[in-house]
């Protein structure tokens, strides 16, 4: 509807007005008191207003309104009235028409006195005939352009310019759409009459692009009111109107004269309520939603493209009229408003006549005479539109640039680029309404509105920009802008958009007309912008798009009922189940209920989380798939979206869907057993996921495996593959947003014939097809899935493997027999549990039995007995179709694994389920030696090593340690150790095994939550940003080595040095033949680069030992560390790392982990080093002072002093050493006072007081040497320092107390140069680095001694002390300082008292005592100051002085603790002598608060005492009571290790004086001019004091060897310590007898079975007797000797039974009698099932009554010559058998064969398919199978032999399109004599010498042969002709293998070794068995 102005004088609506000039507000309906002000304000009479009446903002004061914040929209206050109505007559804004939207109708023709047609939800429009609409297209352009002229004349020469460049493209005539489309209409066929009361109205029926239509311009009736809706919507339509309803009542009185009965036309006009809906001004594209009465459905949020009408510019040739004057203007466009007001009197006049619509044309066209003058009028404007054109041009120059790419002029508008002319209906602005329902997880449920609008500048591309916002506030929320392209001549369309949120997203797509269809490509995100939520929201949105569901869409009545009673559909659904408009489709009317037409697929509505209430809340997942889902989504789904893991083991459990009783026995060893499997090979268990039969027997194990273990144990995958029209209560299931969680209830009591989900399941796939209650849906799917899943590889540990997949089978029925053949026709293998029941049972009892004597009496037989309740139900067709499938099942024994209670070597289900999967890989063809590759990395996958030594490690196959290799590092890296134990046991050497790449690859490899793996990390941050490179630096071992020398520490040198350019050290390492994927990275490739490089000399156990021990893998890092030689350094060296890794580790567990295992390696090597030294002290002392190489160059010692292993260091051999490097060359022996004597008087030498260790060796030297030996023992340096020391401070105390002069005496000049000698050694120790370690370095590990930093404080402070004393002016100060300087050099005498075994460990103690005390001062500061601030200001006032301040607060506080109370804190020992009233005294405190009578203190003395008295009770009582306490547990903790703490510090001292000068301060300084002169001016190496010895290579060899001996006997000690552990001994006891348990058990079990045995023995020796009794009673009878009467029967028919099976052994087979391969159920290449025909039905002498094969032949295009396809007689007696058929060969090798009604029966017998089937001709297809074979040589030329036997090498080939290796040959052509596969192989030149070398061979076979094509009309014969090259320089084989190279690209041609496992066809194995036999090769 139009918005006006209600106002009698006002001419204002909506939509003339300028925008944002005026605005329209609605009448206070709802408020009496304003609307009666309003109505008296407006002064109308007899009108009434409506809530569609308006009054325009002209009506009100400025004051009226207000403006709101957000969008400065002008709103009128709630207290606003109208109050100016004298309005001169305003001029109306003709620049924001809006343009309608075409409406898309339906072309449906109306009839006279019909109301018009809609469809899809839209009004039918109708276009007038070519004879009307000049007259309104003429007279609304006039119109318009008179309104914009009369606009543009009020305007400034800026707002012309500016309108006038805006306006221009918005010019849009309702003439220009009516004549765009009048030529093109057709008319009609009418009759006179019709068009008499049409009054000449017609046209054609179909609407044109504008959106009006013939039905608009319609007078009669409705059409009438259509004609002038059309022209409101084309001149004055609403902006903001979202419904159009009744045309107001005063809008017609203002127009019209007034009438008594005004009837509303909107019914008529609008159809329905949203016929016209909101418009941009803008726009050119709109989005109309539709209804749900619409026909297509769409979410209200969908844009629903809907092009409004098309804004087309005026023609050519208008801008070229004259000008004309605005009051034309006026007078024309009011005589616009009197037509349209003559129009609506005639509109809403009750009857209409044929009179009234002649006048009603006639006022039309004379008002279109009118408008065809206006519009000459309004041409005329053409110069002032042009001079408005230049103007704003100007303007563009110089004031607005920018408006260039905001507006578009006519002239300049781009053309679309003709690449984007598919997406032309694109352009233009696209709205949605009404408002969309958005959801977003972390925001509540939100309404919104989305614009877009799309534009484009020429170029190749489209420009869009999306905006969403709230549909009330209009509040911006989202927004997008981008560009659209598209790839040229394709209907390849891209978007690119990007967002307000700092996403960029490419989506791609196809677009097919008007529907585009896009996804998303990839999506980028700024680095600070917030991640999106992503985790749930990505499931619920991938599940719908890519998971469908079934329903039926066309209900058809069912015969059969649902279980109350009520009427079904075909598919089990009741009509109420059913969709809305499924129950009676028109498109499926009187068609049968068809489930491929009638079940439709949509997105699924049941998925999320599965909870079942009432069971302990046990949580799961779900889906509802549809039955046709790809498997590849559905494993997506579990491995991306569900975050389960690959599987390493595929169980597929199948068997009884229903209840059935198991021996309890064997039901605790089947769930045990199944998931133990499960478990320790991370397998996923699947089953058929209800709550009955087998899968409630497998929920039940999960079940009691999780109750039994920890949360981290007990996370096994079961997965259930359910039918989902068979689960009840599966509506709590169904929610289309995803159930997070969804409430499930088990309810078995009321399930009836549907079945529950089984609680103990961890996932469920739900399989719909659209059915209700049919079971058995699942299985097709499943089978996909599993196939599938069992074709993924998967790469984890370094091992690459495809998932294998094994099937269980438990019970049954016929369901579980086609599981179990598919199984084994598909290669997997089959573990039957006997004693289960039924099917299980019929497998398991014949399993042992040769084939042939598997007949179909036996197993009707077992059938009655094991299915004695449905046995009815077997008929005869059945029992052969179940004999035959049993016959192939057993036939594949490999496949075949019976699980039988107590046989031995299968105790376990799990066990037996792994040797199913190990046998059948090992009987699975190969080439070469990948079987028992495939097998070890399957068990290493498990980690099933007793597995791996009882299956693969056997005497089967000899393994290589290089073939073990590649296992090995993928045992290390998935931390397998008894894998790696293993390997070492099989003769893997590490030496072999570590190379620099393969160390690499295994750092590379590291657990990224390992904290060493962090650590590289950052040295690869470090490197590449000291480089400036942007890519990460690749890992390197220097790398490594930077790492472990920070964890080692500085002492040791790089382990593993910087290679200089490309060359590394390495291993040189033989290169191993295998080739095992290991993520992503080839290891036999990694082997082959290392080969042939400069050797790797360092240790490889070392290396290991590194790489296990920083990951902390305790049990790998044991068995490595057994390996290595230099053990004690590489168990310190462990211990070291583990420490300084456990402080880093922010774990706690893991920190502990550490801790204890680097303490269990400092007591390995204290055990390695006990050994040593109880065997030989100087040998094990070597040790400790042995430089490895291997370990940076450092000794034992060293690493446990780093380590700071005390126990080690305190161990008696240590000490000893020690205590020897202490005496030096002195004997131990010597008493200290013979030493301190001799010091004293050293001439006492010579004596025999003293006695060195080595005296003999110093005899010879002389005195010099007994000297030089005395004075440089570390003992006496040490005593001589102590004296030295002593006379220091001694003649220090005397100067400052004594000799103290202004002017230094000699003494004090003495003390200075003694403390310069002191500051010289203090320098040398800093300086001397014999490491090499650096300066800064060798200053940090100076720093860190406690004593260094003690010398450092005493020289600094006497530095400063002597700098005082030298200034005249500061000696006293000076002096002091000195004296502070004495008292830190006394206290550094304690580290002289650190040798003495009784004062060190005081020493000790009083260190660690210093630190309780200093945690102690801060509590007992709280309490000084707290009562020292309360008593000073509860008894002195102002206190000014700080110094007394200080002795108040603290100084006194601290003394009362002693029991200095001050006297006057209590008022009694008060005496104002003592104080200083004023404050005035220096000397005295001041006065407390006093009287100023009597001078009495006035202070509360109640408060003071009882702070004084609380203050005592908590420091005197408590805190000290605490120290006390703290000294007293510091003291017993150090007291228990005081010992082994002071031997560990007393090896600082022995080495600090082992390296020191001899002489003493101050004579030490002649030393240190020696190491001057000898280090700087002679440049002489110093000589290395430290405490090391680098051995000679042999010595070191020896030393090792020894160590390495006597470490092994240390471990077989610990083995024998640890069984004779009473913990354990108890442990081997219960296993034992667990054992016995057991084995008692199985004896029992065999005992039955033996029973069995022997009783079914008897019955058949009684059976034979019984025969043979018969035999005789007959031949009496058949020679007269006949009895007179009937002889009872001898046995009875029950008791003939055979012996079913030998419980031990296994049956021979033979070969078989009967073809096998042409009996196959599926008929090779096609769907075709063949009739089941069990073996002794074959041959065609057997009768066999139900035998009716089914036909099948196929056609050959790519074959001239063919039998005929069809079986027609006629055809058929055309073919001549048994002889040359022209050139088909129709004889056999076999002779005549038999032919009937035309077929030539097959001579081998029955195959079950007639018809010749993919074979080309009927009978015998001839073929030719040549057999190229040759030697198989080494490299020198000798043939290999294998069993004594020669090895063979035949030629086999692939051909395209094939999986199978087969032998060089194949069918005959007619008149051909070399195949046409075998041609392919050859080339042409060398046919005819592969023919002479044919005719030189020799045949093997000739005859029928055994192929699956085989029919019962049409069959192979083959000649297998053996061509052998016996000599290796054979001409003819060079000649061949030349030929062999230029073949086909697409063959595969090799030359193979003969194997029985070759991998080629069946019967070519036959064959290749022949040849093997008659050269007596090996086979």
């Amino acid at each position: 509807m139009v918005i006006c102005c209600a106002a009698a004088n006002c001419s204002n609506r909506q939509g003339k007005a300028r925008r944002g000039a005026v605005s329209f507000h609605r009448f206070p309906l709802k408020d009496s008191k304003r609307l009666i002000q309003w109505l008296k304000a407006v002064q109308r009479d007899n009108w009434t207003p409506t809530k569609y009446s308006f009054l325009c903002s002209e009506h009100f004061t400025k004051d009226s309104f207000s403006k709101r914040l957000e969008d400065r929209h002008r709103s009128l206050k709630p207290t606003a009235v109208p109050t100016i109505f004298q309005l001169v007559e305003k001029k109306q804004d003709k620049l924001d028409y809006v343009r309608s939207r075409r409406k898309i109708a339906r072309q449906v023709p109306v009839r006279d006195g019909e109301p018009p047609r809609e469809g899809g939800g839209e009004v039918a429009h109708r276009a007038p005939s070519p004879g009307q609409d000049l007259m309104v297209m003429q007279g609304t352009k006039e119109m318009e352009e008179a309104a914009l002229q009369e606009e543009i004349g009020l305007m400034s020469e800026e707002e012309k310019a500016l309108h006038g460049q805006v306006d221009s493209p918005r010019r849009r005539t309702l003439g220009d759409h009516l004549g765009a489309k009048a030529g093109a209409q057709k008319k009609p066929e009418r009759s006179p009459g019709e068009d008499c009361a049409r009054g000449g109205w017609a046209g054609s029926w179909g609407a044109d692009r504008s959106g009006v239509s013939v039905d608009d311009f319609t007078p009669p009736a409705s059409g009438a009111c259509k004609f002038i809706g059309s022209l409101h919507s084309y001149s004055f339509s609403s902006k903001h109107a979202r419904e159009r309803p009744s045309l107001p009542k005063e809008q017609l009185e203002r127009k019209r004269p007034k009438r008594d009965v005004e009837p509303s036309c909107s019914s008529h006009l609008l159809g329905h309520d949203k016929a016209v809906t909101e418009v941009s001004p803008t726009s050119s594209l709109t989005a109309t939603p539709q209804k749900p009465s619409q026909g297509l459905s769409a979410s209200p949020a969908d844009l629903t493209p809907r092009p409004a009408a098309e804004a087309v510019l005026g023609r050519k040739g208008d801008t070229d009229a004259n000008p004309m004057s605005i009051n034309e203007v006026i007078m024309s466009a009011s005589g616009a408003c009197k037509l349209i007001d003559s129009l609506h009197s005639y509109c809403f006049s009750s009857r209409q006549s044929k009179s009234q619509v002649c006048c009603l044309r006639e006022q039309v066209e004379k008002k279109n005479g009118e408008l065809k003058l206006l519009r000459q009028r309004v041409s005329r404007s053409d110069s002032q539109v042009r001079k408005l054109k230049e103007k704003l041009d100007e303007m563009k120059r110089n004031s607005f640039p920018y408006l260039n790419s905001l507006i578009s002029q006519d002239c300049e508008t781009p053309q679309l680029n003709p690449v984007m002319e598919p997406l032309s209906w694109m352009l233009g602005t696209w709205l949605s309404d009404p408002p969309g329902d958005g959801t977003f997880p972390t925001m509540k449920p939100f309404q919104y509105l989305e614009e877009v609008h799309i534009s484009h500048v020429g170029q190749p591309m489209l420009n869009f920009s999306f905006n969403a916002f709230h549909p009330d506030t209009r509040k911006p929320m989202h927004r997008e802008c981008g560009f659209i392209r598209l790839k040229p001549d394709t209907n390849k369309v891209a978007f690119i958009s990007a967002q307000n949120t700092g996403l960029v997203e490419v989506e791609e797509g196809e677009v097919n007309g008007q529907e585009l269809s896009i996804a998303s490509h990839s999506i980028a995100r700024i680095s600070f912008a917030k991640k999106p939520h992503v985790e749930q929201e990505n499931l619920i949105s991938w599940i719908p798009e890519n998971i469908r569901k079934k329903e039926c869409t066309y209900f058809v009545e069912s015969s059969q009922t649902s279980d109350s009673g009520r009427i079904v559909c075909e598919c089990g659904y009741l009509r109420e189940q059913h969709l809305d408009d499924a129950a009676k489709p028109p498109i499926f009317l009187g068609k049968e209920w068809d489930p491929s037409r009638h079940i439709q697929e949509m997105p699924t509505d049941a998925f999320g989380d599965i909870r079942f209430t009432g069971l302990g809340q046990k949580t799961g997942k779900y889906v509802r798939v549809s039955s046709d889902t790809p498997p590849r989504v559905i494993y997506h789904l579990m491995t991306q979206h569900w975050g389960l893991d690959a599987p390493n083991l595929l169980i597929s459990v199948t068997g009884g869907a229903k209840n059935f009783v198991m021996k309890p026995r064997l039901k605790n060893i089947f769930r045990q057993g199944l998931v133990k499997v499960a478990q320790t090979t991370g397998a996923w268990i699947i089953t058929g996921g209800s709550h009955a039969g087998v899968m409630k027997q497998v929920g039940e194990a999960v079940r009691d495996f999780i109750l039994s273990c920890s949360h981290k144990e007990g996370n096994i995958v079961t997965i259930g593959i359910a039918t989902w029209g068979t689960v009840y209560n599966r509506e709590s299931l169904v929610c289309p947003m995803g159930g997070f969680p969804a409430e499930y209830v088990l309810d078995e009591e009321n399930q009836g014939s549907l079945s529950c989900l089984d609680s103990n399941h961890s996932h469920f796939i739900l399989v719909d097809d659209g059915t209700h209650g049919r079971y058995g849906v699942e299985i097709p799917l499943r089978t996909r899935l599993e196939k599938f899943i069992s074709e993924q590889t998967k790469v984890k540990g370094g091992v690459a493997i495809k998932i294998p997949i094994v099937c269980v089978v438990l019970e049954g029925g016929p369901g579980t027999l086609d599981t179990i053949y598919n199984a084994i026709t598909n290669g997997t293998p089959c573990v039957i549990v006997e004693g289960s029941g039924r099917v299980a049972d019929v497998i398991a009892q014949v399993a042992n039995l040769p084939v042939a004597k598997i007949t179909i009496a036996l197993i009707q037989k077992k059938l009655s007995v094991l299915f004695h309740d449905t046995y009815e139900l077997f008929t005869e067709s059945k029992l052969v179709e179940w004999t035959k499938k049993i016959q192939d099942i057993v036939r594949s024994r490999q496949l075949l694994t019976i699980f039988r209670e107590g046989k031995c070597g299968q105790q376990d289900v799990d066990v037996a389920i792994l040797q199913a999967l190990f046998k059948a890989s090992r009987n699975q063809d190969h080439f070469g030696r990948e079987n028992w590759d495939h097998q070890l990395k399957l068990a290493v996958a498990w980690n099933r090593v007793d597995i791996a030594r009882s299956e693969i490690f056997t005497d089967d196959h000899d393994w290589k340690p290089s073939d073990l290799h590649p296992v090995m590092a993928a045992a290390l890296i998935s931390n397998k150790p008894e894998f790696v134990k293993l390997f070492l046991e099989q003769g893997v050497r590490l030496k072999d095994f570590v190379t620099w790449d393969t160390l690499v690859y295994l750092y590379d490899n590291l657990a990224p939550s390992c904290l060493f793996h962090s650590k590289l990390q950052k040295v690869l941050l470090e490197e590449r940003e000291h480089t400036a490179g942007s890519k990460m630096p690749r890992l390197q071992m220097h790398h490594v080595s930077q790492v472990l020398r920070e964890l080692l520490g500085c002492s040791t040198q790089p382990l593993y040095p910087k290679p200089k350019h490309t060359e590394r050290p390495r291993l040189s390492i033989p290169v191993p033949h295998i080739k095992l994927n290991v993520q992503g990275s080839s290891l036999r490739s990694l082997y082959k680069r290392s080969a042939g490089r400069v050797t790797f000399t360092m240790d490889p156990v070392r290396d290991l030992l590194i790489w296990a021990v920083v990951q902390n893998r305790r049990e790998l890092a044991e068995i490595i560390w057994a390996q290595s030689q230099d053990c004690m350094a590489a168990a310190l060296a462990c211990s070291k790392i583990l420490k300084e890794l456990a402080k880093e580790e922010e774990d706690t567990d893991t920190t502990d982990d550490m801790l204890a295992l680097a303490e269990e390696y400092e007591h390995k090597a204290i055990g390695v080093f006990t050994d040593c030294y109880r065997k030989d002290e100087e040998r094990a002392q070597k040790l400790l002072t042995r430089v490895s190489e291997a370990w940076g160059k450092t000794t034992c010692l060293q690493l446990a002093l780093e380590a700071k292993n005390m126990n080690f260091v305190s161990h008696g051999g240590v000490q000893a050493f020690l205590t020897k490097v202490w005496w030096g060359k002195l004997s131990v022996d010597n008493g200290l006072w013979r030493v301190i004597t001799c010091m004293l008087f050293f001439p006492l030498l010579y004596t025999n007081l003293i006695t060195f260790s080595r005296e003999k060796r110093l005899q010879p030297m002389g005195c010099l040497a007994r000297l030089r030996a005395f004075f440089t023992a570390p003992i006496v340096i040490f005593l001589m320092n102590i004296l030295s020391y002593f006379t220091f401070l001694l003649l220090f105390a005397y100067v400052l107390m004594v000799d103290f002069q202004p002017t230094p005496s000699w003494r004090e000049y003495l003390i200075y140069f003694w403390l310069f000698s002191l500051v010289c050694e203090e320098t040398r120790q800093l300086l001397y680095d014999p490491d090499g370690l650096g300066v800064v370095k060798m200053a940090s590990l100076y720093i860190k001694d406690f004593w260094n930093k003690l010398d450092i404080c005493a020289i600094l402070v006497f530095i400063a002390g002597l700098t005082c004393r030298l200034i005249p002016s500061t000696l006293y100060p000076g002096r002091i300082i000195l004296s502070l300087a004495f008292i830190i050099f006394c206290l550094r005498l304690m580290h002289i008292f650190t040798v003495s075994k009784t004062l060190g460990p005081k020493i000790i103690i009083v260190k660690r005592m210093m630190k309780d005390v200093f945690f102690f001062l801060f509590l007992l500061a709280v309490w000084v100051v707290s009562f020292g601030v309360a008593k000073q200001a509860i008894l002195i006032h102002n206190e000014e002085r700080v110094e007394w301040l200080f002795r108040g607060v603290v100084y006194h506080s601290y003394l009362t603790i002693f029991g200095q109370i001050p006297s006057y804190i209590d008022g009694v020992n008060f005496n104002i002598d003592q104080c200083s009233p004023n404050g005035t005294d220096p000397y005295k405190p001041k006065c407390p608060e006093t009287n100023a009578d009597n001078k009495k203190p006035i202070f509360p003395e109640w408060l003071t005492v009882i702070l004084l008295c609380l203050y005592l009770l908590f420091t005197n009582i408590l805190l000290l009571n605490l120290l006390i306490a703290m000294f007293n547990y510091t003291f017993q903790q150090v007291q228990e290790h005081t010992d082994q703490i002071w031997k560990f510090q007393r090896h600082d001292l022995i080495e600090e004086y082992h390296g020191r000068p001899p002489a003493p301060p101050p004579l030490i300084l002649l030393n240190h001019l020696q190491l001057l002169v000898w280090r700087g001016l002679l440049r002489r190496p110093a000589s290395h004091h430290k405490l090391k010895e680098k051995l000679e290579k042999n010595e070191e060899a020896a030393l090792l060897s020894w160590e390495m001996y006597l470490k092994e006997n240390y471990l077989q000690h610990q083995q024998c310590q640890e069984k004779q552990n009473t913990e354990q001994m108890i442990r081997d006891i219960a296993q034992r007898v667990d054992v016995l348990a057991e084995l008692l058990d199985l004896d029992r079990v065999k005992r039955t079975g033996v029973v069995e045995q022997r009783l079914g023995s008897l019955e058949d020796q009684v059976h034979q007797s019984a025969q043979a009794l018969r035999w005789m009673i007959q031949a009496l009878r058949g020679n007269g000797f006949s009895p007179g009467e009937d002889v009872a029967a001898v046995g009875s028919s029950k008791a003939l039974d055979i012996k079913e099976f030998d419980l031990e052994g296994k049956p021979e087979e033979s070969q078989p009698p009967y073809h096998v391969l042409a009996r196959n159920l599926l008929y090779p290449g096609s769907h075709t099932l063949r009739f089941p025909v069990p073996d002794e039905k074959v041959p065609w002498e057997v009768d066999f009554p139900l035998y009716n094969p089914p036909a099948f032949s196929a056609e050959h295009k790519d074959m001239a010559v063919q039998d005929p396809f069809s079986l027609s007689l006629e055809s058929l007696l055309k073919i001549n058998y048994n002889t040359m058929d022209g050139l088909i060969d129709r004889q056999s090798f076999h002779g005549l064969y038999a032919v009937q009604d035309g077929l030539p029966l097959n001579p081998m017998g029955r195959t079950g398919l007639r018809g010749r089937g993919r074979l080309h001709c009927f009978g015998p297809n001839h073929a030719l199978h040549p057999i190229v074979t040759r030697w198989r040589r080494n490299l020198d030329g000798s043939i290999i032999r294998k069993s004594l036997k020669k090895m063979l090498e035949v030629l086999v080939a692939q051909y395209p399109l094939s999986d199978v290796w087969a032998l060089p040959g194949g069918s005959l052509e007619p008149g051909e004599t070399l195949p046409l596969k075998l041609k392919w192989i050859l080339r042409r030149e060398f046919w005819p010498q592969f023919q002479n070398l044919l005719k030189q061979g020799t045949e093997v076979h000739r005859g029928y042969l055994d192929d699956p094509r085989n029919t019962d009309n049409a069959w192979v014969e083959t000649v297998a002709i053996s061509v052998h090259f016996d000599t290796q320089n054979d001409v003819e084989m060079k000649r061949l293998n030349s030929f062999l190279q230029g073949c086909d690209p697409e063959l595969c041609i090799r030359w193979q070794v003969l194997d029985k496992r070759i991998p080629l066809h069946a019967n070519h194995k036959e064959l290749l068995h022949k040849v093997s036999t008659l050269l007596g090769a090996y086979y």
